[in-house]
């Protein structure tokens, strides 16, 4: 590994801002929106404001007096100390292992690049101060023109580090949201009435993450261990042959505010479908349709209920159902699925799209 704690230094800076903008690879990575078009679209009108007030505040430091009253002295130092304050709060980090390997994962900002932020900002008003100060000797139109480009720079880079923060909150927030529906899920009578020492499949759990929140492979089973506080074990796929088996699937939308967990018992003969399901929806939204499919019994006629309440609708080896919203937008949804033929917990799908299954 070689030294790599300039990254979080770096991008205290607004480069990664200004990438976000104009690089749909990059808009990709943690939005849905693509091109430069799109990203305005969505932006908030706070945003507007924010970068109004940027720079007209900048506007008005290039044309104070007491800016240009600064010696030159006093700039120059102050403008040293702040940058040697930029790389200072990370240069430990860049010896460790596991930052080393978080950079290359793209993950180029850390707890303590927040004390970069400060020394950045006063880097660029020292950097500011200079200028002005140079330019007091300039002709009257060079100074305006100065003074109109750092003003309308300023405007633009305050819209890009708002519109890349936009985005970045999202993300986080869709990172949470699968912790509070695990946090539920831990916390639920039938998660506890598990028998110890059974074995839970979370390779549906460990698929989907954040763009920004990637988790290590063992990370949701610590979590779920200390949150349980029960003994039990872990698999992505497979449970030992004499174990209590069950089931954790995570679905999200890619970025959206859409997500829900499906825990399960799987039936001991084939460990993979189940008769009963536990669906938790956070948050809850109107006009969700469950859809799944089946293999018909060859003895009994197929029966399925959602919330105890018997889906009439079914085809020959698939359903799909409108669920009711019983929930507000702040509190997760819990919907039981229950039949007497087996559920894949994987082939369960909750969108806002129907679709009409083959006869």
């Amino acid at each position: 590994m070689v030294f790599r704690g300039d990254y979080h230094s770096i991008n205290a800076f607004p480069l990664l801002s200004l990438d976000f903008v104009h690089s749909e690879h990059h808009q990709s990575y943690i939005s849905g929106a693509t091109g430069l078009r799109q990203i305005l679209e969505n932006l908030q009108s706070s945003s507007l404001l924010k970068a109004l007030c940027a720079s007209a505040l900048i506007f008005g430091l290039l044309n104070s007096q007491k800016l240009a009253d600064l010696q030159y002295s006093s700039i120059k130092i102050g403008l040293a100390v702040a940058l040697v304050t930029i790389f200072l709060p990370n240069l430990l980090l860049g010896f460790v292992e596991k930052h080393q390997i978080w950079v290359s994962g793209n993950t180029r900002s850390y707890l303590y690049t927040y004390y970069s932020f400060i020394a950045v900002c006063v880097f660029l008003a020292l950097l500011l101060a200079l200028l002005s100060k140079l330019s007091q000797s300039c002709r009257p139109w060079v100074r305006t023109l100065m003074v109109a480009l750092l003003t309308s720079c300023t405007l633009l880079i305050t819209l890009a580090v708002d519109a890349r923060n936009q985005y970045i909150a999202l993300d986080q927030k869709l990172a949470q949201r699968k912790t509070q529906l695990v946090e539920q899920v831990v916390a639920t009578e039938e998660f506890q009435s598990m028998p110890e020492g059974s074995t839970i499949l979370i390779g549906g759990l460990m698929e989907n993450h954040r763009g920004i929140a990637v988790t290590t492979d063992n990370f949701w089973s610590s979590f779920i261990k200390k949150k349980a506080t029960k003994p039990m074990s872990f698999d992505r796929d497979t449970c030992p042959e004499d174990s209590d088996c069950y089931s954790l699937v995570f679905r999200q939308a890619s970025h959206q505010d859409n997500q829900y967990l499906i825990f399960s018992k799987l039936d001991d003969s084939t460990r993979t479908k189940s008769s009963d399901l536990w669906i938790f929806m956070l948050p809850p939204i109107s006009g969700m349709i469950i859809t799944a499919p089946f293999t018909p019994s060859t003895q009994l006629p197929t029966q399925i209920q959602i919330n105890r309440r018997p889906i009439e609708s079914l085809q020959q080896n698939s359903f799909a159902q409108q669920i009711r919203r019983t929930r507000t937008a702040d509190s997760v949804q819990k919907i039981r699925l229950s039949a007497n033929v087996g559920l894949n917990p994987r082939s369960v799908v909750i969108s806002t799209f129907s679709f009409q299954p083959e006869e």
